[in-house]
């Protein structure tokens, strides 16, 4: 409460006036108030029994002011002084002019010797040394040792004025001013308290920021305004050590500018006798005459700025030249043709470029490649470019020419070049080229390049010293039938694009004895697509095997679910001439059925005519899987070109005669002899043979005449889903 009150902590700070004055102006209001207290009332009291009210007013109007003043101490702190200075003032000019009593009157002149102890307490140096000025009337006053003249007729004197007076100076004199006085040391000694803190402080700063400047990583100097060099970090002398210089001396060579500045380059050259690129960063300090000095070698890395120019330089021929011949690139010749609006186009395929290669080695093809690309740049009209933008395809780009005047000066080139070309070295070789015309715009199809492009050129079946125009709708074919391969292996790792339809086979009486696992796959974009199309992909892609294997795991699967239903049932999967091929193949087949638990019988491996042609490559292979008890099936019999001694050598169990021999049957004789002398070929193989493409009653009549048990076709049941053919056989049979 009392620290409130009389603004004790010197902790708070006011924004305009030093705490501690507010408080000595609190202090001696409220002490002068509280110890006059009873000198003012017995006063007034007594001046209003004499009828000297005046004196009761004075009295009151002081009593007021000091009152006011105490209240201003926090809020009017200016006013507040005013009122306190004035009040001591007026009390002593009082006493001065309305006592009679000299002696008395007197007093007032040395209580205003306390002014200037007040107004240093309160307004500071300049003003004490005012009111110390000031002080010298009352001085001359009591040298002058006469009353001054009374002009009002007024008389404070009282019975008791010499008590009330003795009083007010003893109390302001010995309690008011010593306690404001001690009020100022005591926020002296709180203050030094506080400066020798911050000195501590301030003196920690200064070695941290020492060591940071003595141990920072960039070489730093600190200079005067003349240049002369005051400190140095221990960077800055491990450089000047290793180039044998002085601080000085380095100081005088970078030609320090007068205003700050960054990053300023400079060439200095030691006694090393190197010289050295450096970067000058100049900043004024807080003091006026020194100057901080940070110093950067970038000899070395300027070194590497202009090692990385250049390699970016090559790295941009590297982008778009071909290596080994020197010429475009790809990538070059498309940046050329992007910046012409028109341009003729001429394509050429080094025919016999691969067998010179496995003969000659590659850099005899890449001298011949450089060489032809040399002699037809030379006879095409000046501002042609020539380009490589594939192991054996060369382009060749006139902006002035559309694609007839190419043709036309391709045919005479390719006269003018002859079959043979010389090197340099005399060697001489045969060169077969075939030439396609285009132009541009429209060489490409949008989003393809050059790369793409000669990769289709080198698919094509090539006539050399043939002049033709390009097909570009070719490339869009070409382009699709990779994007084709590219979603096959998308659909072999999601769900729900390839799956698998049975076809049954039935016997005489109609009953389903097998199933036919038919491939399909529903593209998310295209649709479903037939596996006419799909399957010469993935045997072209190398997709073929991770395709079987995925129908043989998709089959294996659903006979393991049909038999948990009570379905026994024997699946046929079409096997691929590939896969017969691949050593592995046949392994994992037995190893994976006998993982899952499924019998060799209950799945039947189909194999196309075709396969049989070449029996060094599968013979091993079906002789395995016949071992192992999967039966085998020939499938598309009659269509292939297969012999008859690989016919009987084959342990088949069954043999599917194609459809196309059905479709005229019965009806036509001839086709029904043929048909028939291949229903006996079979048999006599030891096969049962199953004739696929059953569409009508009267063909599986014939059929059944013909002694044939087995059949498949649309006649009898189109292929469908597992669980619909799952209904089909748990439903009871017709009585």
């Amino acid at each position: 409460m009392l620290n409130r009150l009389l603004f004790l902590n010197d902790e708070l700070q006011t924004p305009a006036t030093p705490l501690w004055q507010m408080s000595v102006l609190r202090i001696i209001t409220l002490s002068g108030l509280l110890l006059v207290l009873g000198v003012a009332a017995h006063s007034s009291v007594t001046a209003w029994r004499l009828g000297q009210y005046y004196v009761f007013y004075i009295v009151i109007v002081f009593y007021a002011v000091l009152l006011l003043a105490t209240f201003l101490a926090s809020r009017r702190y200016q006013v507040g002084r005013i009122l306190l200075t004035g009040s001591v003032v007026a009390a002593g000019l009082v006493m001065q002019l309305f006592i009679s009593n000299f002696a008395l009157a007197k007093l007032g002149a040395i209580f205003l010797y306390s002014l200037p102890i007040l107004v240093l307490l309160l307004w500071g140096p300049k003003a004490t040394f005012v009111a110390m000025a000031l002080n010298l009337l009352p001085f001359g006053y009591l040298l002058y040792d006469k009353p001054l003249p009374n002009w009002f007729g007024i008389n404070l004197t009282l019975p008791d004025t010499p008590i009330y007076l003795q009083s007010l100076l003893f109390i302001f004199f010995n309690l008011c001013l010593p306690l404001g006085l001690m009020r100022m040391l005591k926020a002296l000694k709180w203050h030094n308290s506080q400066q020798k803190h911050l000195n501590k402080q301030l003196n920690f700063s200064m070695l941290l920021y020492r060591d940071l400047f003595d141990n920072d990583a960039h070489p730093a100097l600190i200079i005067t305004s003349k240049n002369k060099v005051m400190r140095q970090n221990k960077a800055l002398r491990h450089w000047l050590k290793d180039h044998k210089m002085s601080a000085q001396a380095l100081a005088a060579a970078l030609d320090i500018p007068v205003e700050d500045c960054t990053n300023a380059p400079r060439m200095v050259t030691p006694k090393s006798g190197k010289s050295r690129m450096l970067q000058l960063t100049k900043t004024q300090m807080a003091h006026n005459h020194y100057q901080l000095l940070l110093i950067d070698d970038i000899t070395e890395a300027s070194q590497l700025k202009l090692q990385l120019a250049d390699e970016r330089i090559i790295n941009r021929r590297l982008r778009w030249h071909d290596l080994a011949t020197g010429m475009l690139n790809d990538s070059g010749v498309e940046h050329w043709l992007s910046r012409k609006s028109t341009a003729g186009v001429a394509l050429m395929q080094f025919c016999n470029g691969p067998g010179i290669r496995l003969r000659y080695g590659k850099d005899v093809k890449d001298l011949l490649l450089a060489k032809i690309a040399s002699r037809v740049k030379a006879l095409l009209p000046r501002g042609s470019i020539a380009g490589r933008i594939g192991r054996n395809t060369l382009i060749f780009c006139h902006p002035a020419l559309d694609a007839q005047a190419m043709y036309g000066f391709m045919q005479a080139i390719e006269v003018q070049l002859g079959p043979q070309l010389a090197l340099d070295d005399g060697r001489s070789f045969g060169m077969e080229r075939h030439w396609q015309i285009g132009s541009h715009p429209g060489l490409l199809p949008l989003g393809h390049h050059l790369s793409t492009l000669a990769a289709h050129l080198s698919t094509q079946r090539l006539v050399p010293e043939q002049v033709t125009m390009l097909d570009a709708s070719a490339l869009k074919r070409f382009d699709s039938h990779h994007q084709l391969i590219e979603d096959l292996r998308q659909a072999l790792t999601s769900e729900g694009q390839l799956y698998l339809d049975y076809q049954p086979q039935c016997d005489t009486q109609g009953n389903i004895v097998a199933a036919e696992a038919l491939l399909r796959w529903n593209h998310p974009a295209q649709g479903n697509i037939s596996p006419a199309v799909f399957i010469p992909v993935a045997e072209q892609s190398g997709n073929i095997n991770r395709l079987t294997r995925w129908v043989v795991g998709q089959a294996c699967s659903q006979l393991k679910a049909w038999a948990e239903q009570g379905i026994k049932l024997r699946i046929s999967v079409n096997l691929s001439v590939l896969d017969l091929t691949d050593e592995g193949f046949s392994h994992w087949l037995i190893s994976y059925c006998q993982q899952q638990q499924i019998t060799p019988g209950s799945l039947e491996l189909e194999i196309t005519e075709t396969a049989l042609a070449d029996p060094q490559q599968t013979s091993q292979s079906l002789k395995t899987l016949a071992d192992a008890g999967f039966p085998l099936a020939i499938d598309d019999f009659g269509t292939g070109h297969s012999s008859l001694t690989r016919l009987t050598s084959l342990d088949a169990d069954i043999i599917k005669i194609d459809r196309d021999f059905l479709k005229t049957v019965p009806g036509q004789p001839r086709s029904e002899r043929m048909l028939k002398a291949i229903i006996d070929l079979c048999r006599a193989t030891g096969a049962e043979p199953l004739v696929e493409g059953v569409e009508t009653q009267q063909q599986l009549d014939w059929l059944l005449e013909q002694g044939c048990r087995f059949f498949q076709g649309f006649y009898l049941y189109k292929p469908m889903p597992p669980l619909t053919l799952a209904q089909i056989l748990k439903a009871p049979s017709p009585a």
